[in-house]
């Protein structure tokens, strides 16, 4: 998965364009794992999630 990302946190001058790139990993028809990045302006946002589908 890839994704273009804009963001806007109150207070601050100007947003911010980032990218997100992810995978997921499925281990039952149920339940997967997910992981993704996110880059910006010199920042780098790591997630790890568990994912439920019905």
């Amino acid at each position: 998965m890839l994704k273009a990302n804009y963001r806007n946190i109150e207070g601050a001058e100007d947003g911010d364009f980032t990218g997100t790139a992810g995978l997921q990993y499925r281990f039952s028809p149920t339940w997967g794992v997910t992981g993704e990045v996110e880059f910006g302006e010199g920042d780098q946002l790591w997630l790890l999630g568990v994912r439920a589908s019905f």
